[in-house]
């Protein structure tokens, strides 16, 4: 479990399925556009078997109930990439005449982003307005089904603070500034400095078979 802005974070089983098909977007976006950066220095800065690795790693603590992990720049922004591939997803594959949806039975991602949004598992968010159930159908714009995807998103990541985004800001500043921003934000300098995920070829090798995808020998 992770604790967010919203209370302690444990991601339900229609949530996880979101996300691991996230994951694996953008582990083939990350093999097929290998000089692609996402803006996200913790996440750029890691080969593909450390993204593998990291991905693993962040959806199984987001899941685990025993107890409560460190949220990390890279672990975060991996998250934010999960979310970019498939909002990147759903807009390439939707077909979209007038604005509107169409054969929504036939987009399984469209299904899951639902089943996502109306199941919630969190302590904090039981009884809050985004919680009301939702029917995706044939009316819903391009908008709104995003806006969906950013509020299941926005139960993980703080939309007001995106710390993951400020690394360079905050380790380049002068120390002072640095605490001050570091207790503003509800982090310490260990959120950008943490060593990163497993490089250990057991780990790597668990997490490629986890995604069902081959163990890659040089660096990417």
């Amino acid at each position: 479990m992770w604790k967010t802005y919203k209370g302690e974070k444990i991601t339900s089983k229609e949530e996880n399925i979101l996300l691991f098909k996230g994951a694996m977007l953008f582990i083939k976006k990350s093999k097929e556009k290998k000089e692609e950066k996402t803006g996200i220095e913790a996440v750029d800065r890691l080969d593909i078997n450390e993204k593998i690795s990291g991905l693993k790693e962040t959806l199984t603590e987001l899941r685990d109930k025993r107890k409560r992990k460190r949220k990390t720049a890279w672990k975060e922004g991996l998250i934010e990439c999960i979310f970019g591939a498939i909002e990147e997803e759903t807009k390439q594959l939707w077909q979209w005449e007038e604005d509107k949806l169409e054969s929504l039975e036939k987009n399984n991602l469209v299904k899951d982003i639902e089943l996502a949004f109306n199941s919630v598992n969190s302590v904090n968010s039981v009884g809050t307005e985004d919680t009301k159930k939702i029917k995706i159908d044939e009316t819903w714009s391009t908008e709104k089904v995003i806006e969906t995807l950013e509020k299941i998103k926005d139960r993980l990541i703080c939309p007001m603070q995106q710390c993951y985004l400020l690394e360079k800001e905050i380790l380049d500043a002068e120390k002072e500034a640095a605490q001050l921003l570091t207790m503003f934000l509800g982090i310490d300098l260990n959120y950008f400095l943490d060593t990163g995920p497993s490089t250990k070829k057991t780990k790597i090798e668990k997490a490629c078979k986890f995604f069902r995808q081959p163990t890659v020998k040089k660096r990417i």
